[in-house]
């Protein structure tokens, strides 16, 4: 089913500007025709085209319906890598997978320190679409470490540290249908301030494997883990 993306869908008429034109120049959609129109907070609305232009679609809602998101909130708090389009591809990635918010943090190793977010929104939507995920999921920063490791909220809190010398894996520790933060850090790893300050935090060391992974690969595979997690119960 192909999906357009409006999040004021209820209040305003007119498809977005680019899902306009994907919808009448790309997909060649006209009046009359049926289209399915997801705002990101988990409805669905079926509605038909009235009125189409190069750049505009008009449209008339038919029937909504609300899908309940089930999944717990698996917050990937994870370092900008330098090169932009690898961080776009676990964006991407992250959202088919079922990741619920992805938080960009500027460490200390972190060499990329001015981030722009607007590319990878685009890949979250273009993503969610794909994947029929009615509730989009959520991006936040950049922000500081140290802006994460004072959020009061009750998730798990993990950081993936290369040089712990006992880890033990995500899997072990990670608990099921409970929302969880997970730290990935930049190519350099963490700092060690920042890793003691992780723990004095709540933070618990994991692994991901035995195998030094890149920033977006762990990213993935953290993710990976959280899911499988979810599916297994176990």
């Amino acid at each position: 089913m192909q999906l357009f993306y409006h999040p004021e869908i209820k209040t305003d008429s007119k498809l977005p500007e680019q899902e306009a034109i994907h919808c009448v120049r790309v997909l060649r959609k006209t009046t009359g025709d049926e289209i399915h129109v997801m705002d990101g907070k988990g409805y669905l609305y079926t509605c038909k085209i009235t009125s189409t232009s190069k750049k505009s679609c008009e449209l008339a809602i038919l029937d909504q319906q609300y899908f309940k998101n089930d999944l717990p909130d698996i917050n990937i708090i994870i370092a900008p890598t330098k090169n932009s389009d690898r961080m776009e591809w676990f964006s991407e990635k992250a959202v088919e997978l079922g990741v619920g918010k992805i938080t960009i943090v500027l460490t200390d190793n972190t060499e990329r320190k001015k981030f722009k977010t607007d590319r990878i929104e685009k890949k979250i939507i273009s993503a969610a679409k794909q994947a029929g995920r009615y509730h989009l999921p959520q991006l936040e920063g950049p922000v500081k470490f140290s802006e994460i490791l004072i959020k009061n909220d009750n998730h798990q809190k993990f950081i993936c540290y290369v040089e712990e010398k006992q880890p033990v894996h995500l899997y072990e520790e990670i608990l099921a249908d409970e929302d969880a933060d997970i730290l990935i850090g930049p190519e350099g790893d963490f700092s060690k301030e920042e890793y003691h300050n992780a723990i004095n935090h709540g933070f618990k060391p994991v692994t991901l494997g035995e195998f030094r992974l890149r920033t977006e690969t762990a990213g993935i595979s953290a993710v990976q883990i959280a899911v499988l997690k979810n599916m297994v119960k176990t």
